[in-house]
């Protein structure tokens, strides 16, 4: 951002922030405007323009003003902190509890393999996924401590045992352990919980929601159909495309 887009903000957010020091402020400016000589037009000109400086320097010099009114006299810092993507991403990182030990191996292939493991083919649940991507090698040391993750596995369990033996409504231990979010978790990156809700659709019905077993009969016959009505649709833009040139080439001798 340049520095007269920067000013030209500056004044836009005093002029309408709605902040009662600073409207006292403005109004004393005002007041000094009106004292001038000139056009009301000038005075009006003057005080957009002037007011800016003039509340900088009044701040400064003004003993009982409070801070957040120096802070807004003073605008907007041009200089910003700038990261990389590596940065960034790092710092996010370093926020993350519970973190996989996966490594590059995929969310699917794990999840492919614990349904081919399950006798009656079932996809595996949020806990069994939870634990198979957390599990570590005796040996390997990790940056990430695994007590919390441990202590959240425990809870999931318990949860889950619970609900077998007392017959209540099933709510997902992971979810209760690890609370709800938008995005979707243990599937890996790029699924969404659209992607997910047409995938179970499918598999339900026995195969893709999205395909309809048609007979060849039938198919060839709605086939042979499209194929007449775009032929007939060509052939009468082909008609009409060359009537309109043969109209133009006449006029075009008579001249």
């Amino acid at each position: 951002m340049d520095t007269v887009t920067m000013k030209q903000a500056h004044r836009y957010a005093l002029f309408n922030c709605g902040d009662e020091e600073v409207e006292k402020y403005i109004s004393e400016h005002q007041t000094l405007m009106d004292s001038l000589r000139g056009s009301k037009w000038a005075k009006a000109q003057n005080h957009s323009k002037d007011f800016v400086s003039w509340f900088e320097k009044k701040v400064m010099t003004d003993d009982a003003t409070h801070d957040h009114i120096t802070w807004i006299a003073k605008g907007p810092n041009p200089v910003a902190t700038k990261y990389g993507g590596a940065k960034v991403n790092a710092i996010n990182r370093a926020k993350v509890t519970n973190v996989h030990t996966c490594g590059p191996k995929s969310f699917a292939l794990i999840r492919e393999r614990l349904k081919n493991a399950n006798e009656d083919k079932k996809e595996p649940t949020s806990v069994e996924m939870f634990k198979a991507t957390r599990k570590r090698v005796i040996g390997r040391v990790y940056k990430a401590p695994i007590e919390d993750t441990q202590n959240k596995i425990v809870q999931m369990e318990a949860l889950q045992s619970q609900q077998c033996g007392e017959n209540v409504e099933s709510v997902d231990p992971f979810v209760a352990v690890l609370g709800n979010e938008h995005r979707v978790r243990l599937y890996g990156r790029g699924v969404t919980s659209s992607s997910i809700r047409k995938t179970s659709s499918g598999n339900e019905s026995g195969g893709n929601s999205a395909f309809v077993n048609v007979p060849d009969g039938l198919l060839q016959k709605l086939t042979a159909q499209v194929t007449e009505q775009v032929t007939a649709v060509l052939a009468d833009k082909f008609s009409l495309t060359m009537a309109y040139h043969l109209k133009r080439n006449r006029s075009t001798i008579q001249r």
